[in-house]
């Protein structure tokens, strides 16, 4: 039924000039009146018209993950992503989350390997410096049963791409080498591997049982993808060993107190001396800046012909705005109390991507409103509103609902499974409206109510969707 829906609204004349604009290279629009779930039916249904992929920016990590839910219900057939990132970007480097940190992971691992979709993030996620693409493309370790294999290469690879020796394996982001067995637990995957070497020979390959260590199916071939965000070659590390040491050097030069000067080496010289032994440390996401050549952001990441799609374009230039300032505040208290060096950042500045931004946009907005430093050479005000809440008001929602139809529109109720499609229909029949359960391919429009199993985030007990007949 959710596909009938976006089949019914796909060809009206405001969704139809939207998709046109997006085929005939329009690089900037902007569409207002969207609200709530109709913005990811409409990003659902722009995605699936013109077969490109799309990066979906919001203005806060909440909103980011709203929308994916709702995206995860519209697009059945287009797989969909959440690249989460915290607001205050500074505590990515004193808290980081290890579950926000596997998520980003997985949903770049997805994106790329599927060269399509869907990916939502937060505007925070747009000043993450990252790696070049090819880095990530190349950061893999594959096995491959009867393949000879160089296990000291392959040892060495699985530590640069993020992944710590242990003694046995328990957490994702592990590996161990026991004899001829190496276990390893990718960071996104419910289970481990165990690979068996017959002396340089991959002899087999299977996951299994953390608790139990029992051994469940058996694999040809397997690809374990990085555990970290932050891949590094080894001239990455000589690169940012020598801008710390510049930029130290600059730091104290002007400065007289030499108490001040001590303690700013005896703050960084531990990170030098893991930097000269290139070796991941704790809380060298504060050197990003320095680390690459070619500095790159997650648009980056999408195809030269993807689209991004800004949700509500004035809040997130405020919120990009804040990060920037907070960032500069953050920095400036560390150099004053002579715990970091100038000329570091840890964040691209939101200015520098917007005004490096060449892919097509399209800005979604509740109200019609010039957006600061934007032309869109469509814009497209479509009519929509959130379901008003009936608190439990049968009356007013019967009148409601035959108002509706009176007026030739399709009443659908989304439910969230089965059990509770039935008791809707049930509870309606008392109150004498008629309702049907609908199928999985009924079509738009409809003459009777028809109550469909939807996952969506309601506004109230249940949401109508309306359309004319």
């Amino acid at each position: 039924m959710m596909n009938g829906v976006k089949n019914f609204l796909r060809p009206q004349d405001e969704v139809a000039s939207i998709i046109d604009g997006v085929k005939g290279g329009i690089k900037e629009q902007l569409v207002a009146g969207v609200s709530g779930t109709s913005r990811s039916m409409l990003v659902s249904i722009v995605q699936e018209a013109v077969e490109k992929p799309v990066l979906l920016i919001t203005h806060q990590l909440n909103q980011a993950q709203q929308l994916y839910e709702d995206l995860q219900e519209w697009s059945d057939d287009c797989p969909v992503h959440l690249y989460p990132v915290n607001e205050l970007i500074a505590s990515e480097i004193a808290i980081a989350s290890p579950e926000l940190k596997s998520q980003r992971i997985d949903a770049l691992n997805e994106w790329l390997h599927e060269k399509s979709g869907i990916c939502i993030a937060p505007v925070a996620a747009l000043k993450r410096i990252m790696p070049p693409v090819s880095y990530w493309k190349e950061a893999q370790v594959s096995f491959t049963t009867g393949e000879d294999i160089d296990l000291d290469h392959y040892l060495t690879q699985l530590v640069k791409i993020g992944y710590e020796r242990v003694g046995m394996v328990s957490s994702p982001g592990e590996f161990s080498m026991r004899g001829g067995i190496m276990d390893i637990y990718p960071l996104t995957e419910e289970d481990p591997l165990r690979i068996e070497l017959f002396d340089t020979e991959v002899d087999s390959i299977r996951n299994f049982d953390v608790e139990t260590q029992r051994s469940k199916e058996k694999l040809e071939h397997a690809i374990i993808k990085p555990a970290t965000e932050m891949i590094l070659k080894p001239e990455d590390y000589a690169r940012a060993l020598q801008q710390l040491d510049d930029a130290y050097q600059d730091t104290v030069s002007k400065w007289s107190d030499d108490e001040a000067k001590q303690k700013l080496y005896e703050e960084i010289a531990h990170d030098k001396e893991r930097l000269e032994q290139q070796e991941p440390f704790e809380n060298m996401y504060k050197y990003m800046s320095f680390f690459y050549e070619d500095k790159k952001s997650l648009l980056d990441y999408l195809p030269a012909d993807g689209l991004v799609f800004f949700d509500e374009m004035s809040r997130i230039q405020e919120t990009a705005q804040r990060l920037d300032e907070e960032e500069a505040e953050w920095h400036r208290n560390l150099l004053e109390n002579g715990r970091t060096v100038r000329e570091l950042s840890i964040s691209h500045d939101w200015h520098d991507i917007w005004e490096k931004t060449t892919h097509q946009r399209i800005y979604l907005s509740v109200f019609m409103r010039h957006i600061p430093s934007t032309q869109p050479g469509n814009v497209v005000n479509i009519t929509g509103r959130q379901m008003q809440e009936f608190h439990g008001q049968m009356n007013l929602l019967k009148s409601e609902m035959e108002r509706w139809q009176k007026q030739g529109f399709s009443v659908v109720i989304a439910a969230p499974n089965e059990q509770r499609k039935e008791k809707v229909q049930a509870v309606l029949e008392d109150y004498d409206m008629e309702a049907t359960i609908g199928r999985e391919d009924a079509s738009l429009p409809v003459l009777t109510p028809v109550i469909i199993d939807s996952g969506l985030r309601p506004d109230s007990s249940c949401r109508f969707i309306r359309s004319r007949c």
